[in-house]
């Protein structure tokens, strides 16, 4: 009886120690793990990726566009960078045009103007940050365009890319799975062949040991990707060997490392199993390891283990796209990672129009709704194009050159969804060298230099010679209350007006007076901005695929009338002269428009609203008659009002006499700032999200103060600023002019709307009207959910 009490004292000694060592594992795990965590946080840099209304474009046309600042390490959007730049170059990086837009604020939709004078042929649109342009220029956005010139025009030639010297070596690189190969046990290895370039190489070859035999083969694929299957012996030495245009080339295989481990995975259905694996050297059956998973900048799993072991991991409980496994040693030293794709749980977008088949100048109603893997509602920032569906060409599903796996994200994916699961798993064997990149500090200096980007600066001279101690006084109407500033000029004749943003094309006046406040005739030279300089990386720069045949086709279609001959009148540009503001910047045609003369500083801006027909003043809020006119009154069911493409939510008023929160605002704008305001009350409203049901008041401001009329001391320059968002125009076609002799609709971009936040259940309705141009047309919606989750989605329909 005493021997068997022992014996059970014994056992529960064993148990309580291996329990304590097992919490004590749990432990150092989880806060380890926190750590990790934190340090992806903490090291994320931005990405910023571009959408545009279309592909190809003409000569003088805008370019629309979306550009979206991501979190690298959560994908959700990040506002860390206070402006974004986006510039339209050529082969060489030669900017064509540039603008910067606010991106602090968000304030990243636009467009961008390509010069009647630029010749015909291949560009690219780019969106970077100043910090991407000195550091991380893998993570700017590039998107390849071509542009049609007029007929007869210089064209540039497509850019004649490199493929290299069919004689010269190509280049193979070996990704084992885990980043390592342990000896005695089957070994999977993916490879990558490519050319000096970078480019891919579609090869065979095989794997030799020292003693010439062979010991498997291999192919490559398009992207340059292949895989082979061993089991190594630590006491052979192997290589590939590619037998190409008879040559022979060799290539050892990475030695063995006795130090390291190994992640494997192999996927059976429903769940991934984790095979871990120490070498020779540091295998010990009592010793801990640790696995964690990665997806975005979230833990999603995590397991202590010791010697050689295997895990489960649910797939349906990863969230959707990558996820990374790192394996560790007990003093958290890393091992091996391997990557996976998890396909389960993707966000689910679905877009429905009222119909498939629509007439010329037909009525289309399009509705979007996004939801989770679960069928619940996210809500998520979307820029929506409906296009022509020849400039929706195939994107293909080839790598550009072998350096773009290192930059692959769920992004990546999400718009190259033609891969199979094989080819995406071969990507994510490839894809084995995250955690350093991970874990570096990112760098903070260039951040801080954004502050002065908008800074006036300048010198003063008389002649050829710097005036020093002089007061320079500059003056503009921009702002609410204009701005004023003065700056005495130092022992060289600088001076420096610290200014932290102001739009695009400010006008402002400079003068220069001596300490005794006489005026000096000297010369004011101006510094422009320091706007960063950028090399394209060569593997984000690849021509627009489109082939060639398609885009003659879209030049018949849609630009045929600027030809001269025979056949066709020679093209007229018809002005309005009664347009006293900016109609290019007008949304609707049957929209009403305050401009000019309506702005004569004898009435103020809320007052001058309110005659505009239809709307009305109901127990004190502004009301539009006829949009939802029986649901009454209130702050909710005032119009939404947007000055410069952007929202202002405006709180309820406290001030005497006035309720309306709208005409609050309002009253507080000066009239000499307006270059016009645009009322919406018909179905384009609708257009602008739920609150656009209530109407839409757009305020454009002007660069340009009509009463600005500086001295004749004053010297008058204009700053490169902040662009401003701006509304993509509509053409409206109801009952009454559906079928007027009125000018031939050949749009190509039916609607775009670059910027537009889906409610929280995750809908979203626009009206837009087709074309005169008998088509298949494509609407596609591109997004962040708040999550960070991709959106993309298309679907077609006819017009006839």
């Amino acid at each position: 009886m005493c021997i068997r009490n022992i014996f059970y004292l014994l056992m529960l000694l064993v148990f309580t120690i291996s329990a304590s060592a097992q919490d004590a594992s749990t432990t150092q795990l989880d806060s380890f793990s926190a750590k990790f965590i934190t340090a992806i946080r903490a090291n994320a840099k931005e990405r910023a990726y571009l959408v545009a209304d279309k592909s190809v474009y003409k000569v003088g046309d805008f370019i629309w566009f979306n550009a979206f600042l991501l979190n690298t390490a959560s994908q959700k959007l990040s506002s860390k960078s206070s402006f974004l730049f986006v510039d339209v170059v050529d082969e060489n990086d030669n900017i064509i045009n540039r603008i910067v837009l606010d991106a602090a604020n968000q304030q990243l939709h636009s467009r961008i103007h390509l010069p009647d004078t630029l010749a015909g042929g291949y560009y690219w649109l780019r969106a970077y940050t100043r910090q991407m342009a000195a550091y991380d220029s893998n993570n700017i956005a590039v998107k390849p365009l071509y542009v049609l010139d007029k007929a007869g025009a210089p064209v540039i030639n497509k850019p004649v890319m490199n493929s290299g010297n069919k004689q010269e070596m190509p280049i193979l690189t070996f990704y084992p799975e885990g980043g390592n190969i342990i000896t005695g046990i089957d070994a999977t290895v993916a490879v990558m062949v490519s050319d000096k370039e970078g480019t891919p190489l579609s090869i065979t070859g095989v794997i030799k040991d020292n003693k010439d035999a062979v010991i498997t083969n291999f192919t490559t694929n398009a992207n340059g990707l292949g895989k082979f299957k061993f089991e190594p012996s630590g006491f052979r030495q192997y290589k590939a060997v590619l037998n190409d245009n008879g040559k022979e080339w060799n290539y050892p295989l990475p030695p063995f490392d006795f130090y390291k481990g190994q992640l494997a995975v192999t996927r059976r259905p429903g769940v991934y199993q984790l095979r871990i694996l120490l070498g020779d050297s540091i295998y010990n059956k009592n010793v801990p390891s640790y696995v964690v998973g990665i997806s975005k900048d979230s833990l999603v799993f995590a397991a202590v283990g010791k010697g050689q072991y295997q895990v489960n991991v649910d797939e349906n409980k990863l969230p959707p796209g990558i996820v990374t496994f790192y394996l560790f040693d007990k003093d958290f030293n890393m091992l091996s990672e391997r990557a996976v794709y998890a396909n389960n749980n993707n966000v689910q977008t679905t877009i429905i129009t009222d119909k498939s088949n629509y007439t010329k100048r037909d009525k289309v109603s399009l509705q979007v709704e996004i939801a989770d893997g679960t069928q619940h509602p996210v809500p998520a920032l979307i820029s929506i194009s409906v296009r022509d569906s020849l400039f929706a060409y195939t994107q293909p599903c080839t790598l550009p050159q072998t350096a773009a796996i290192r930059y692959m994200d769920d992004l990546f994916f999400a718009t190259h969804n033609c891969f199979s699961d094989e080819e995406k798993d071969l990507l994510m064997l490839a894809r084995n060298n995250t955690y350093t990149k991970l874990t570096t500090p990112v760098h903070s200096t260039v951040i801080l230099a954004n502050d002065s980007l908008f800074y006036i600066s300048g010198k003063v001279q008389n002649g050829k010679n710097e005036v020093a101690n002089t007061i320079v006084t500059f003056i503009s109407n921009a702002g609410s209350n204009g701005l004023f500033y003065t700056d005495t000029t130092d022992d060289t004749g600088r001076f420096r007006f610290a200014l932290e943003s102001y739009p695009d094309s400010m006008q402002y006046a400079l003068e220069v007076k001596d300490l005794d406040n006489r005026v000096l005739n000297a010369d004011i030279i101006p510094e422009a901005i320091a706007l960063p300089q950028l090399k394209t990386p060569t593997w984000l720069k690849q021509p627009l695929a489109m082939p060639k045949p398609t885009i003659d086709k879209l030049a018949r279609r849609y630009y045929l009338q600027w030809e001269e001959d025979d056949h066709h009148l020679p093209l007229v540009t018809v002005k309005d002269e009664k347009a006293d503001y900016d109609v290019s910047k007008r949304v609707s045609p049957f929209s009403t428009i305050l401009s000019g003369s309506d702005f004569d500083g004898r009435t103020s801006v809320d007052n001058l609203v309110l005659k505009v027909r239809g709307l009305q003043l109901v127990n004190g809020y502004l009301v539009m008659r006829g949009l939802f006119s029986m649901r009454g009154s209130g702050a909710s069911f005032e119009p939404l009002l947007l000055v410069d493409g952007v929202p202002v939510y405006v709180a309820a008023t406290t001030s005497i006499g006035n309720t309306s929160p709208v005409l609050s605002y309002l009253s507080t704008l000066n009239p000499k700032d307006i270059d016009f305001i645009e009322v919406l009350s018909d179905g384009t409203a609708a257009n602008y999200g739920v609150r656009g049901a209530n109407g839409v008041i757009l305020v454009n401001t002007s660069a340009k103060s009509r009463d600005f009329r500086p001295g004749n001391n004053m010297r008058v320059f204009y700053a490169k600023g902040i662009a401003r968002p701006m509304l993509f125009p509509v053409s409206i076609y109801n009952e009454k002019n559906k079928k007027a002799a009125v000018q031939q609709d050949t749009r190509s971009t039916l609607f775009w709307n670059g910027h537009f936040v889906t409610s929280e259940s995750g809908d979203a309705a626009f009206t837009f009207y087709t074309s005169d141009v008998p088509a298949t047309y494509i609407a596609t919606v591109t997004g962040i959910t708040r999550r960070g989750d991709i959106i993309y989605k298309t679907i077609s329909f006819q017009s006839k």
